[in-house]
């Protein structure tokens, strides 16, 4: 199974100019945590860095600074690790757990964000394969015993 087939495509992408507060709400009106940070460089995203929920309550809320005064390149996490799309999950999850993430933003062929894998997604895509195996397994069982009737 590839990163393309289980990542959320539904990514939101905003510029390193962009407030903390800004950030905040649009983390609230979307139900995420993590926002990729971008800027265009002749006509395509670049991706600059990450900012999560998390980076805005320690980088921000807890330093007693002013959320509306802060860009998020002050708050954003800028080493990115990243995996690519046609990179299979179990490549992806060896990059969370070697780095000690939960998410990584995940970039297409020309190198720009198209995604965003998260230790849930994986989660949630090898339980539905565990499930299936499983039914597939009792289908064998039923299967034998008819045979023997």
């Amino acid at each position: 199974m590839r990163v393309r087939d289980i990542c959320r495509q539904a990514i939101h992408v905003i510029g390193p100019s962009t407030t903390a507060r800004e950030a905040a709400e649009i983390m609230r009106d979307a139900h995420v945590a993590t926002l990729l940070v971008a800027d265009e460089l002749a006509g395509e995203p670049v991706l600059l860095g990450v900012v999560t929920d998390r980076d805005l309550v320690l980088k921000v809320m807890a330093m007693g600074a002013s959320a509306e005064a802060v860009p998020v390149a002050d708050a954003m996490t800028r080493d990115v690790v990243i995996c690519r799309d046609d990179q299979d999950i179990a490549e992806a999850v060896n990059i969370m757990r070697s780095s000690g993430v939960r998410r990584l933003p995940v970039l297409g062929g020309a190198g720009r964000p198209i995604g965003l894998i998260t230790a849930d997604d994986v989660y949630a895509a090898l339980s539905a394969q565990m499930r299936d195996l499983g039914q597939m397994t009792l289908r064998e069982r039923v299967h034998e015993l008819e045979s023997f009737e």
